[in-house]
């Protein structure tokens, strides 16, 4: 999962957490807890949002998507093309293929035909 980084970000998080999830935790005290399942998961998909992630991954999969979603998540990265590789990879396993489809940026949750 996305690993929050920097004292603005553990802030930002904590009050969009509230928000969100209607739990007041100060995060930025209390930095350990985004190691627990729950607020590592809830602490993704807040910089997802956050990021505007979303939209990036819903224009599809192809390797511009996967490296502008790279470049936002960890910049100084130089694993550019593994990333995409295991984009190719989870893609090709059909994983997911079977389970629904699902677009943050339009909300619809419907069976796989």
């Amino acid at each position: 999962m996305k690993q929050v980084t920097g004292r603005a970000n553990y802030r930002a998080f904590t009050e969009d957490h509230a928000q969100l999830f209607g739990e007041w935790i100060d995060f930025e005290a209390e930095p350990e807890l985004l190691g627990t399942p729950r607020f590592a998961a809830r602490s993704a998909l807040w910089f997802w949002r956050a990021n505007d992630l979303f939209s990036l991954a819903d224009a599809g999969i192809s390797r511009a998507a996967a490296d502008s979603i790279t470049a936002i998540i960890n910049p100084g990265t130089d694993s550019y093309a593994e990333r995409w590789e295991n984009v190719q990879n989870l893609n090709d396993s059909e994983v997911f293929s079977n389970v629904c489809r699902f677009s943050v940026a339009k909300p619809r949750f419907e069976d796989a035909e």
